[in-house]
């Protein structure tokens, strides 16, 4: 798969540049908000529950609760039945408890309407991760006539029970601790010694109760907090920056970088809390400076099977740290093309939302700040992935396991120094001819001025190009070929720990093509843009798409193939 390279312009709109300013990570500023920072507050909210409808409403929030009572009355029924088959006696038995804890959106409280339930189920000793809970408790749960869609994800880094609980999606994770009893009082999960005697998974699947409240304990204001939190994570997932997976950034992440802020501004209304944002992050110092709330505790006293964070692996090139014991690095998946994505969108919305005035004269509104990015727009060239398969349960498998390789498709691209790629989170369903079911994930190409290529070491160009003069012929063969491999080869059970083949040659497939971006399907490609009149600089009238046109003299990526 070869493309010709020629040479692009790269002008950035110098008009919406700012001075630079950054604190130190321990900085805590004494500014304050005044009354328009309310009103403008009072707007952001106001945005995201008419126009979004990011809150649920009151009755939602009851049968929310509702199915969390007869989960947690479900859990410690089965957590009985275990004990009474390990042979417990029955007073005994009664009374080992169990209980459920939620954590993630829904613990933080930013969740909005249709939202999943991200649940841990709380067990003493006797009961056993593979036989019970995956065994005997998902037999329970198919019993019952209000779930529905349940699957079992053994393999899974931390090991999940998903399904639909009178129709809300509940991912449920189990935490086995080293008690003989779980007593109903227990009503927080932050005490270290909780820890002691846990396995791994166990640690893992507790870190998510443990780290949200965490975070809610240490930022200053919950309720700016929340508000910052919903407008930021909105705009992430319209940005296509909302996606651990792909190597972006997920949930306990975002979160973790609005806390900061909050931590470091707690005297700001969320208006000002989002400008800083941007005006901090994009200028912090990834390469030297981790993200933290805290001081990250090293020692509890008794033996952890989890390294805390930095360890050997601890290479990263964006640290964001969990505040909980044993702290870990959120950000792991982040790659060079996601960071340099991410500090672009970074420094653009901190421009943008400083051009954002309380006035009918404002070129830009916070109604714009979540507009959905003009992906496929922006560059002449796309990396068109299908994932395809013939039958549903070998889709949703296979779908998953390429998506979370696809960090690795990203990493090889790195190699090619003629292009960036710009990977995209969301998947379409095109309608294969072939395949019944598919997805499609695209990655946008913006290719490098050769002028600049020429001035890299002939060595390391001989590398990857023979010679400079095959500098403008670009070879993705070698790298989609590499990322075949990778999906093709055998992986460990995290259960089992057998070496195990996800792909079925006869059932599955990955078809990767390079396509221009008019031969794009039309369904991706409809837009509509605002037309709007403004001044410039020479005082002249001047016509252009607003938002759009801002968007597009910052982001000039548009090359020729």
């Amino acid at each position: 798969m070869n493309m010709h390279l020629v040479t692009g312009t790269n002008n950035l709109n110098q008009s919406l540049k700012t001075t630079p300013t950054i604190p130190s990570a321990n900085f805590v500023s004494e500014e304050e908000s005044d009354e328009n920072d309310l009103i403008e507050s009072e707007e952001i909210e106001r945005i995201l529950r008419i126009d979004y409808n990011l809150y649920e409403s009151k009755e939602e929030s009851r049968k929310r609760e509702e199915v969390l009572g007869k989960l947690n009355d479900i859990i410690k029924k089965f957590i009985y039945k275990v004990a009474i088959k390990n042979n417990i006696p029955e007073d005994i038995a009664r009374n080992t408890g169990g209980k459920i804890f939620t954590f993630g959106s829904y613990r933080l409280g930013v969740h909005g309407p249709g939202a999943d339930i991200d649940v841990l189920c709380v067990a003493p000793r006797h009961v056993d991760r593979n036989e019970d809970f995956f065994g005997e408790l998902v037999n329970i749960l198919k019993n019952e006539r209000e779930v529905t869609e349940i699957c079992d994800v053994k393999d899974a880094y931390v090991p999940v029970i998903k399904m639909k609980y009178c129709g809300i999606q509940i991912d449920l994770l189990f935490a086995r601790l080293s008690l003989k009893t779980i007593d109903e009082n227990l009503e927080s999960l932050q005490d270290d010694t909780i820890l002691k005697n846990c396995d791994k998974e166990s640690i893992l699947s507790l870190n998510g109760c443990r780290v949200t409240d965490q975070i809610l304990s240490l930022v200053p204001n919950v309720g700016n907090f929340r508000l910052s939190l919903r407008a930021i994570k909105l705009w992430a997932k319209k940005r296509g920056l909302y996606s651990n997976v792909m190597g972006y950034l997920g949930g306990v992440s975002w979160a973790i970088l609005v806390a900061k802020i909050c931590q470091m501004f707690p005297n700001l209304k969320p208006n000002k809390l989002i400008r800083k944002f941007f005006e901090i992050y994009s200028q912090w110092d990834w390469n030297n400076q981790p993200i933290s709330l805290n001081e990250i505790k090293r020692e509890t006293g008794f033996s952890c099977p989890i390294p805390v964070w930095p360890d050997d692996s601890a290479k990263s090139c964006m640290s964001i740290i969990t505040p909980a014991f044993p702290a870990m690095n959120s950000t792991y998946n982040v790659s060079e093309t996601t960071k340099r994505i991410l500090l672009k969108e970074f420094e653009f919305f901190k421009q943008f939302t400083n051009m954002i005035k309380q006035n009918s004269s404002s070129l830009c509104l916070w109604k714009e700040f979540f507009n959905e990015i003009d992906f496929f727009s922006y560059y002449s060239c796309y990396l068109q992935i299908d994932v395809l398969s013939t039958n549903e349960e070998d889709f949703k498998k296979w779908q998953g396991f390429v998506e979370s390789r696809l960090r690795f498709l990203i990493k090889f691209l790195e190699e090619v120094v003629q292009i960036k790629v710009h990977p995209y989170p969301r998947d379409f369903s095109l309608n294969d001819n072939k395949f019944e079911f598919d997805s499609t994930y695209f990655f946008g190409i913006e290719f490098n001025d050769p002028k600049s290529l020429n001035d890299l070491p002939y060595s390391y160009l001989a590398n990857l190009n023979k010679s400079k003069d095959s500098i403008l012929l670009i070879n993705l063969r070698d790298v989609i070929i590499k990322f075949c491999h990778k999906i093709n080869e055998p992986i460990k059970s995290q259960n089992s720990h057998q070496v195990i083949n996800i792909r079925n040659p006869t059932t599955m497939n990955v078809r990767i093509q390079a396509k221009p971006n008019y031969k794009l399907p039309m369904e991706i490609l409809n837009r509509d843009k605002k037309k709007l009149i403004i001044n410039n600089n020479d005082h002249r009238e001047i016509e252009v798409n607003g938002y759009e046109d801002i968007e597009t003299n910052f982001y000039v990526k548009k090359r020729k193939i």
